[in-house]
């Protein structure tokens, strides 16, 4: 990345006059700027830069997400000449991200992954024989850690919340037997 982006200027100003241009996760960038001109260039240079070394970008994976109103999706950004395709939200580490920063969607499929793996765990739930205290730290450790899964992103609202109030209610009064 340094080398593609060195001698000129994109990506989000950021301290010092610095600017963040990308974000890494193991074989994954995210590639930032304001305009679409300059995300066509730096695009490319991203793609000079990795043939050199045997790598290439795979335009079927390849998505861009304009996060501000103001960008134009009427022009197209290019790898290899095919079109990169343009969507409004993505599933990027097992969260739901959306081009108007809305964790609605997110927030459903967490409550369907813990809602999906408390099923799972149905015979656990029913069994008397197993103390309310064990149930409790399962329950804590699979259901709620799958639930809550990047919730530190989240900008929650009051319907948000809500929801996941509800949820975990629904689940606590099966485990209780509370009908």
């Amino acid at each position: 990345m340094k080398q593609a982006t060195s001698s000129i200027s994109v990506g989000l100003e950021w301290l010092n006059n610095e600017h963040l241009v990308d974000l890494d996760f193991a074989d994954d960038i995210a590639l930032i700027d304001m305009t679409q001109t300059r995300m066509q260039e730096v695009t490319h240079r991203v793609e000079k830069t990795a043939s050199h070394v045997g790598l290439y970008i795979n335009v079927a994976k390849t998505k861009v997400m304009p996060v501000s109103n103001e960008y134009n999706t009427s022009g197209v950004i290019l790898v290899e000449g095919n079109p990169i395709e343009y969507v409004e939200e993505f599933c990027y580490l097992g969260s739901t991200i959306q081009h108007n920063s809305s964790c609605d969607a997110d927030i459903r499929s967490r409550i369907g992954k813990a809602n999906s793996v408390f099923a799972r765990l149905n015979r656990i739930w029913k069994d008397r024989k197993l103390s309310l205290q064990i149930k409790m730290r399962l329950y804590e450790s699979l259901i709620l850690s799958t639930l809550l899964y990047s919730a530190e992103t989240w900008n929650m609202t009051v319907v948000n919340r809500k929801k996941l109030e509800a949820a975990h209610h629904r689940w606590l009064r099966k485990i209780l037997r509370i009908s």
